[in-house]
């Protein structure tokens, strides 16, 4: 993933040695998953081949996990419609440029918006503001990321709990079934229908490391190319301030007395903002049409893509 050496300068020791070494290598891509083509002028060939290579990392965990060949397991697996389409749509479509490696955040990322906000109810009861929608998708990742081990694989029953729990919050302590009223019930129903059915698959056809690798496929795609909990997004967020400032944007109240650098730092947990500066971050308000452009519009947003020519794949034996 990385063209040149990366030189990081840190301090002895301490958290911020951490968070110097957390901010570079999240720029330079090193703490999501991966996006790779393959290059135009490539022969028909390698693309047939890297898409194979893809099929296999993806699916012989789930092979070893039901010690079955990989061609019985993709036989069954088509013949799932639901499952099929997922694949069609979120693996071939929308993460078709996906590196399938396993990314503990970016699954957590995959749960949220798969089994979370798409597929169910909780987009047909959206809430008041995009600003509160933002909050709860933070608070469902953050969950999320508590339930997922790199090795043992997602624990959709602590999910399931955790998420339907009266007591599952808001930072402010506002319980969230309460921002969706009546809708909740709806709500409640869709989302452990989706867990479930994700628990089910898991469990009885994928295995955990197949099933780590679709959540973080599913978690890395142009629909959540914006969500917290991504590595780079100390990047993105420094980015926006930048150009916000370059622009001569005025900070909100009351980052324009306290500064940039103490904003930024309050970013790295947006959700615990106050609704005028989560607000002010999502679209600059002030900025004209040209820009420039906060979190919901800035290319920064966007992963970069990595190149793979068939002169490549060749040489490592393809």
């Amino acid at each position: 993933m990385l063209e040149d050496s990366l030189e990081i300068p840190v301090p002895r020791s301490g958290r911020q040695a951490t968070a110097a070494v957390e901010a570079a290598a999240g720029q330079a891509g090193l703490l999501d998953a991966a996006h790779v083509y393959v290059a135009e002028s490539a022969p028909e060939e390698a693309n047939q081949e890297f898409t194979l290579r893809r099929i296999r990392r993806i699916f012989h965990p789930a092979a070893e996990f039901r010690r079955l060949p990989l061609t019985e397991v993709l036989h069954e697996i088509t013949e799932d419609q639901w499952l099929s389409s997922y694949l069609d749509w979120v693996i071939g479509m929308a993460g078709r440029d996906v590196a399938p490696d396993i990314v503990p955040d970016a699954a957590a990322r995959g749960v949220a918006a798969w089994c979370w906000r798409n597929n169910t109810a909780v987009e047909a009861h959206h809430l008041k503001t995009d600003v509160l929608m933002a909050r709860a998708n933070i608070a469902a990742t953050r969950l999320a990321q508590q339930h997922i081990c790199p090795v043992e694989g997602i624990d959709w029953d602590g999910i399931k709990g955790a998420l339907m729990d009266p007591e599952w919050a808001l930072p402010d302590t506002t319980p969230i079934h309460s921002l969706f009223g009546e809708g909740w019930t709806e709500v409640a129903a869709t989302v452990c229908a989706e867990l479930d059915r994700w628990r089910r698959l898991d469990h009885e056809r994928l295995g955990p490391q197949t099933t780590l690798i679709l959540m973080a496929i599913g978690g890395s795609t142009d629909y959540t190319d914006s969500w917290w909990g991504q590595g780079c997004w100390h990047s993105i967020c420094r980015h926006i301030l930048d150009e916000a400032i370059a622009a001569g944007l005025t900070l909100p109240a009351p980052y324009d007395r306290e500064g940039p650098d103490v904003l930024l730092a309050d970013l790295q947990d947006p959700d615990r903002l106050p609704d005028t500066v989560f607000d002010w971050f999502i679209d600059l308000p002030d900025a004209d049409i040209k820009g420039p452009r906060g979190l919901r519009m800035n290319s920064i947003t966007r992963p970069p893509r990595h190149c793979w020519n068939s002169f490549w794949l060749t040489e490592t034996g393809a």
